[in-house]
């Protein structure tokens, strides 16, 4: 009999260290993204990023393949960059005497070196063909302020706004300020937009719990000539809307919205005139609307390629190439979509040491309850579970609901 049991007791063990073997070790679930900050390049031909162990570099794979790393190394480490044109980079470098922009190219510049504050934003004009930066710079005294800056003429920075107190300013292509968030009273947030030189309250948004992680009601874009403001609200509704704000007349309209879910600001399609052409609720999947009918075919297309759902994180100036992200619930795999030619190139995921385990997927379903509600359903299922991958296992499991 005691052999018996030890005989038991080996075999289990066994299974079970087999079993266990086929874990992911805790401590791996936790470690840093390896890609993080990805961005597109205004013409489309590289993609850059950073590596989460070398964070002093910054690391581009260029078409029309994008196969091959390559690098790119500042003389000083960088807290933002922006991709620029023309193919070179322009670095935000920190010092003790205050920041300066860097561009990196076939020289080293450096613009206003010892001269700035400090720059609490960069961004590039995405609807322009010219170089120009936005800069937010705050902590040095008689230059605080929204700043544009031409990199290919004199470098001469030019004052356009001041900053908005706890708030955003949202700029036209020519960097006019059109619109801006505040905050009021209780926590509420406060949507403003720019007319005869003035700022008028057009929103006001009582404090409610997504505000925690920035909210679902968002200014989102401004359209490239200044005449409307779009953006996300829940006043006056159960869920949150897209809408747009005329700046001549100071009209709102309701241009989104969802019977299920509250639209997201996050991952529109924004068009090359600063207007909305896609936008998405989140359900039990990504619920997406077209405002733009031109690009319907291309993400249908795209939605049939990838295994899950389809997120966006970069657009060229013209549009014509993507950089897109597929989203199942594990590491998010990153592509190039060119539309012309209605490829897609797979870059990277970004937690790639994930990729030598055998991961579950998440399928997403609409279950209605006794009382016809309906509720959104995410399903996990262990690999090797579901051979078509629709989201039900081959023969019943036993489940977790959390």
């Amino acid at each position: 009999m005691r052999y018996c049991l030890l005989l038991i007791w080996l075999i289990s063990s066994g299974a079970w260290a087999q079993h266990s073997a086929d874990l992911i070790p805790r401590e791996v679930l936790f470690d840093d993204f390896v890609h993080r900050n990805i961005k597109l390049a205004p013409d489309g031909q590289r993609v850059y990023y950073q590596h989460s162990d070398q964070p002093a570099s910054l690391f581009y794979r260029e078409g029309p393949d994008f196969s091959s790393e390559k690098t790119l190394t500042p003389p000083t480490g960088f807290s933002q960059y922006e991709p620029l044109n023309d193919g070179r980079v322009c670095y935000l470098s920190q010092k003790d005497i205050g920041d300066e922009l860097v561009i990196i190219g076939e020289q080293v510049e450096t613009l206003f070196a010892d001269s700035l504050g400090l720059i609490i934003s960069l961004q590039r004009d995405g609807n322009s063909a010219r170089n120009d930066l936005l800069a937010a710079i705050h902590g040095k005294e008689g230059m605080e302020g929204y700043y544009a800056i031409p990199i290919e003429s004199d470098g001469s920075m030019k004052r356009v706004c001041q900053l908005f107190d706890h708030g955003k300013v949202y700029f036209d292509a020519s960097f006019n300020p059109v619109a801006a968030r505040g905050s009021g009273p209780n926590r509420t947030r406060l949507f403003y937009y720019r007319k005869d030189d003035e700022w008028v309250l057009f929103d006001r948004l009582p404090w409610e719990e997504s505000m925690f992680i920035g909210g679902l009601s968002q200014i989102v874009s401004v359209s490239a000539d200044g005449k409307w403001v779009f953006f996300t609200s829940h006043s006056g509704s159960d869920k949150v809307q897209w809408r747009k704000l005329n700046t001549n007349s100071g009209k709102v309209e309701t241009i989104a919205t969802d019977g299920l879910a509250d639209m997201l600001p996050w991952v529109p399609v924004i068009g090359p005139d600063g207007h909305p052409d896609a936008v998405v609720a989140l359900f039990e999947t990504t619920h997406r609307q077209y405002l733009d009918q031109e690009i319907e075919a291309d993400c249908v297309w795209l939605e049939s390629q990838i295994d899950g759902d389809l997120s966006f994180s970069g657009f060229s100036n013209d549009h014509k190439t993507w950089l897109v992200r597929q989203l199942n619930g594990g590491p998010v795999l990153y592509f190039v979509f060119n539309r012309e030619a209605r490829s897609l190139t797979p870059l990277f995921y970004d937690r790639p040491h994930l990729q030598e385990y055998e991961l579950a997927n998440r399928k997403g379903f609409v279950v209605e309850t006794r009382d016809d509600r309906k509720l959104p359903l995410h399903v996990y299922l262990p690999p090797g579970s579901d051979s078509n991958k629709d989201g039900i296992p081959d023969k019943p499991l036993p489940s977790v609901m959390y």
